[in-house]
């Protein structure tokens, strides 16, 4: 999966308010990862876990940190691979990471609080709250509602640009800034995918779209609401915006990129990201904390937790192979098939430069599972899709078996 769980390997988004992703690709790494320790022999049935995890340092990956809670609360941790390829530092089972688009799940949850306050509904119109943003040939801010932008069937495709990808685009685009309403303007003038409500399709400008209908109903910044309706109440004391400050707090495993085949690893920490479709910054504990909270009904009210657990059929390139077991979207988060064992689980993650963040959590809500990796290899379509599956089966290997 490409940028904020998007399934092209050349498309990255850069919808935000006041800037856009910015990446700093530093000279390519040409010091090969440490061995991953390994930990043979776990006795806490963690070892499948263990195992997936090395096999996802063994594609290439340098390092994992995996969060695993039991049905009875228990919670344990797993690593591999190294934080740094040049220094060889191990990873910090607490290190900080970008949560991608993880944050569109925090971002649907304080929507549908705002429902429940009978602030808006799911069928209004965007049109209603922002005027005129979504006008233009073939394109009616009437006919588009919150639902549909929560929900990736509103019909705006993501940023698109053929030079997306490189490394030489992160080094001369590194400093650019783009304000979201012309970003979105620049989306509105490519014309639709699709009439609102009859297809699926990825789409983080529709995020954008529903982080400025956050601030136009509230009058506050979205990430305030998350702040003081989420993060704080929940006790996530390790998960903020960064606003546009481009640094990790320690500690951090170092973010690794591979641009093309037979690439070196360059290094792609030091970046800022668009703001509600992906830009928070957490730790596993936290991201694990929030998904429990959703699914055990601290953040939403009956009506509005089973609003967005609502879904519709996944559909596009690259989302057939990334998800053989089949899967579908509600608000923020995507129902996905097991493949290792019957039944499937919920999930949410996000991929941004030299990071990928997985969460996911069984039906009844009783064992869940959080994991970061810190190396995008994104030298082609296939490298990208069997990072996706390995990512898939660390999830697995935590989740199958768990009620």
């Amino acid at each position: 999966m490409a940028s904020a769980h998007t399934p092209s390997a050349r498309r990255r988004f850069r919808t935000a308010a006041l800037l856009s992703i910015l990446a700093l690709a530093l000279p390519a790494v040409l010091v090969a990862a440490a061995p991953a320790p390994r930990e043979g022999g776990r006795d806490d049935g963690l070892a499948p876990v263990q195992r997936a995890a090395d096999a996802i340092v063994d594609f290439g990956v340098t390092g994992v940190q995996v969060r695993v809670t039991d049905a009875d609360g228990a919670t344990r941790t797993v690593t591999s691979g190294v934080a740094d390829v040049t220094t060889g530092e191990p990873v910090s089972p607490v290190g900080y990471l970008r949560a991608g688009s993880v944050t569109k799940t925090f971002v649907s949850a304080v929507v549908l609080q705002l429902v429940a306050e009978g602030r808006l509904t799911l069928e209004d119109p965007v049109e209603r709250w922002l005027p005129d943003l979504l006008a233009g040939p073939d394109f009616d801010g009437r006919a588009i509602t919150i639902r549909q932008l929560l929900q990736h069937t509103s019909g705006l495709e993501d940023y698109d640009d053929p030079e997306l990808g490189s490394e030489e685009y992160y080094r001369e685009h590194r400093d650019d800034v783009a304000d979201p309403a012309e970003t979105v303007a620049a989306t509105v003038a490519n014309g639709p995918l699709f009439p609102p409500g009859t297809g699926w399709a990825y789409s983080n400008t529709g995020y954008v779209v529903v982080g400025m209908v956050i601030e136009e109903v509230t009058g506050h910044h979205w990430a305030k609401e998350v702040h003081d309706r989420l993060i704080r109440p929940l006790g996530l004391a390790d998960t903020y915006w960064p606003g546009y400050a481009p640094t990790l707090p320690d500690p951090h495993a170092t973010g690794y990129q591979v641009f093309e085949p037979g690439g070196s690893l360059v290094d792609v920490t030091r970046l800022v990201l668009p703001e509600a479709s992906g830009s928070l910054i957490s730790t596993t504990a936290d991201l694990e904390r929030f998904l429990r909270a959703l699914f055990g009904g601290e953040v939403l009210d009956a009506p509005q937790l089973r609003e967005m657990l609502r879904t519709v059929p996944v559909a596009g390139e690259g989302y057939e192979e990334a998800w053989p077991g089949g899967a579908e979207y509600g608000l923020g988060v995507f129902r996905v098939g097991f493949t290792s064992c019957p039944g499937h689980y919920w999930h949410s993650g996000g991929d941004v430069e030299g990071a990928m963040t997985r969460t996911g959590i069984t039906d009844s809500g009783r064992r869940s599972v959080s994991a970061f990796l810190s190396t995008q290899v994104r030298d082609s379509m296939e490298s990208l899709v069997e990072q996706n599956h390995r990512a898939n089966a660390l999830l697995e290997s935590a989740l199958c078996g768990g009620d």
